[in-house]
């Protein structure tokens, strides 16, 4: 306990820690003021619900074609700049997204930039990896919490800047200007690899292939699960068990409210609670409670299940990231992309197959189905990819 005290203490005063806190802030502050703008985007551009949603499809598709080569730009940039380069390209391009006035256009914007995104997303996880290394602590946790919250944080701002009438160039170009002095002070004090300096050529190395494809199906499922969540219970709440919509709002703030406060504290819950244990309890809660909202055995309110589905997702996937060549600064890089890569694939591809489930079944029974798939790929990963890594 002392230990662990005097590693929280040496993490308070760190400012690679803090630095680091900030790239996350800004991951999530980032996300939440262009997607919050998509109605106004989708007025702007004069489209239909088809032209948005092609837009948003390549959107995904930026992260998916990207995330492959993050190892290499990693090596060939340096951690530090993998993470900043990609990040003020990423924040030039928001007010670009603020011009556009086409389908295209828009779409070719959001490819890139979500490209950007997805590279920095695989430094800024090397990079927590690392820190976590020095500090002798797992740190994941608490950064995904930060990017919740910021994320929460960004919506509140666009909702009332909306409101006051501000245009999607006028919004995006404040927070760009808000953004890029956040990330360049954050640059200096960001921690890199053990070997950085002396290795700046790509790597192949990797996890072997069972524990390798462990990792890679739990970050798939975990995310199914999420985007389920958040695409699929508000349609079967208002639709099926006669909930009103402002109260599924509620819920969905709730369940986002849930997982990024308990990230906040998951570096002394991962402390005190081994990976495999947080991982199979977390997948049961989660699968729990999406079961329960399947069926209609919602105990009490539906805020029940959301807390229920949050806390049991909340730190799945920071533990799967936190264990990616945690022994390895140069395996990680590899594991970390691919990590990564079917983290993107879950968002792209869960709401279409989970609405085709939906379509030739029921909705129920495609929540039912992700359940079930959350917990066989989380005890998949357990028994292949961290229970022989994690005493």
């Amino acid at each position: 306990m002392a230990d662990t005290s005097q590693r929280e203490r040496i993490a308070a005063f760190d400012p690679a820690y803090w630095s680091l806190a900030a790239v996350f802030l800004f991951n999530g502050f980032q996300f939440s003021t262009w997607i919050s703008r998509v109605p106004a985007l989708t007025d702007q551009i004069g489209a239909d619900v088809g032209g948005i949603g092609l837009a948003l499809t390549i959107s995904g598709a930026g992260m998916l074609v990207a995330t492959p080569f993050a190892p290499g730009l990693c090596g060939w940039l340096g951690l530090r700049r993998a993470v900043v380069v990609p990040a003020l390209i990423a924040v030039l391009l928001l007010p670009v997204a603020g011009l556009t006035r086409s389908v295209v256009q828009l779409s070719c914007v959001l490819f890139l930039m979500s490209a950007c995104i997805a590279v920095m997303n695989v430094a800024s996880n090397l990079s927590g990896l690392a820190l976590a290394r020095r500090l002798g602590r797992q740190v994941m946790p608490f950064f995904y919490g930060v990017a919740g919250l910021a994320g929460l944080g960004g919506a509140a701002v666009a909702s009332v800047l909306s409101g006051a009438g501000w245009s999607p160039l006028a919004h995006f170009s404040a927070a760009a200007a808000l953004m890029a002095p956040v990330l360049l002070i954050a640059s200096r004090f960001l921690p890199v690899e053990e070997s950085a300096e002396q290795d700046r050529t790509p790597h192949v190395r990797g996890l072997p292939v069972r524990r390798f494809a462990g990792y890679a199906i739990a970050a798939f499922v975990i995310t199914l699960a999420e985007s389920t969540t958040l695409d699929w219970f508000g349609l079967l709440l208002t639709r099926e068990r006669g909930v009103t919509e402002a109260a599924t709002a509620a819920g969905l703030a709730v369940f986002s409210l849930s997982i990024a406060g308990l990230r906040l504290v998951g570096s002394w819950v991962e402390a005190a609670v081994p990976v495999r244990g947080l991982l199979v309890v977390g997948a049961a809660l989660a699968a729990s409670g999406m079961t329960l909202l399947a069926v209609g055995l919602v105990p009490g309110s539906v805020y029940v299940v959301y807390v229920l589905v949050g806390a049991g997702l909340a730190y799945l996937y920071p533990a799967v990231v936190g264990q990616v060549g945690r022994n390895d600064p140069q395996a990680a890089r590899t594991n970390m992309a691919v990590v990564a890569w079917a983290n993107s694939l879950g968002y792209a591809v869960g709401p279409i197959v989970v609405g085709a489930v939906a379509m030739g079944w029921s909705i129920p029974i495609a929540i039912m189905m992700v359940a079930a798939l959350l917990m066989g790929g989380v005890l998949l990963a357990v028994s292949t990819a961290v229970g022989r890594s994690v005493k």
